[in-house]
């Protein structure tokens, strides 16, 4: 996959979220209000770190704090959107944890709300970083227009992966700039206000008649690109964890197969 470098950034602890779904109104083609404002054309925001926000759930107040936050339009990308969640979560999990990171994902990660914007703008603001699946798709999606103006507004494109699913995206080699001629996967909007290159990979392979699953081979180097920033940790690092902790689960897999033949001898 084609990877733009950029700095890493410590991971933070993942957070447990019950996985419960979300309304389809997403993509039902009504235009939300539009973002705040954005900032001037050919400039930065400054990134400043997330503070934890909050939702009321049975009246309790929960805090929302996510790894990533993945944002994608349903009908182009919900398979691949799923498989990068399952497949970063999963990958160099310890053995005895729930998963490596909390990558939250709308139809996982949050329930039907009336207040559908001020949901998802909980769960962005208690996000570390914002993966964008881009495609002409999504740069014609009034959510994901939202959630990436959001996500500039507030970081610019420090902690911002994006994932090419289709369309064009290329950049000036000289001057660092998107350019807008060869962009059509992202929102026409948003084009001044990337000044420089952020990290992406290129995935358009994966709109197949067989998408990639968690565990694919061919998936696998797109989900280190991905989880190596996320998680502060060089790539070589993170693929030898994952093969011995995958080793270990065979090890203990076997002992266990082998306890339940013994006691089974021993039983009869």
């Amino acid at each position: 996959s084609q990877v733009a470098r950029c700095s890493a950034v410590p991971a933070q602890s993942a957070k447990r979220r019950s996985p419960t779904r979300r309304a389809d109104s997403r993509e039902s083609g009504s235009c939300p209000p539009r973002s705040a404002q954005s900032t001037p054309s050919g400039t930065r925001s400054t990134a400043r770190s997330v503070q934890p926000s909050s939702i009321v759930i049975f009246g309790y107040r929960a805090r929302t704090v996510h790894d990533a936050f993945l944002s994608y339009n349903q009908a182009a990308d919900d398979r691949l959107a799923a498989a990068l969640e399952v497949g970063l979560e999963r990958l160099a999990k310890p053995l005895f944890k729930l998963r490596a990171v909390d990558v939250f994902r709308d139809k996982t990660g949050m329930a039907a709300s009336p207040g559908l914007w001020s949901s998802l703008e909980s769960h962005l603001s208690g996000s570390r970083w914002l993966i964008y699946l881009a495609c002409p798709e999504s740069a014609a999606s009034p959510w994901c227009v939202r959630e990436l103006g959001w996500w500039l507004d507030r970081h610019g494109g420090e902690q911002l992966l994006i994932v090419l699913t289709g369309g064009e995206l290329a950049w000036h080699r000289g001057e660092g700039g998107l350019d807008g001629a060869h962009a059509s996967a992202l929102p026409v909007e948003h084009h001044a206000r990337f000044a420089t290159e952020p990290l992406w990979v290129d995935l358009r392979w994966a709109r197949s008649a067989d998408p990639p699953g968690p565990r694919d081979a061919r998936l696998r180097p797109a989900l280190l690109d991905l989880a190596a920033p996320i998680r502060g940790l060089p790539k070589d690092q993170l693929d030898g964890e994952d093969v011995r902790q995958q080793r270990r689960i065979r090890q203990i897999a076997a002992a266990a197969m082998a306890s339940i033949a013994l006691a089974a001898v021993v039983a009869t």
